[in-house]
């Protein structure tokens, strides 16, 4: 987390924050990036091919799925018991 120093509007010095956020497949769960508010950008999830779009602002990410990936991800068979 980095801190910087902003100036509010009666121009006195005040701590802001910056949080990075953690950015993950829509699709498969994967972590693709970490990234602070303010980052636009779009990346292919190296594990099911997905394409993706994300932007993160203040309050959190935005990620929408351009291209589907090729291979749906096939959750784990449940174990009989």
């Amino acid at each position: 987390m980095n801190d910087r120093l902003a100036v509010n509007t009666n121009g006195q010095a005040a701590m802001t924050q910056k949080f990075l956020h953690t950015i993950c497949c829509n699709s498969c769960g994967t972590v693709l990036s970490k990234s602070y508010s303010g980052t636009e950008s779009y990346v292919r999830c190296p594990k099911c091919q997905a394409d993706l779009y994300y932007t993160v602002e203040d309050d959190g990410p935005t990620i929408r799925m351009i291209k589907k990936p090729k291979n749906l991800p096939v959750p784990p068979a449940a174990s009989p018991e």
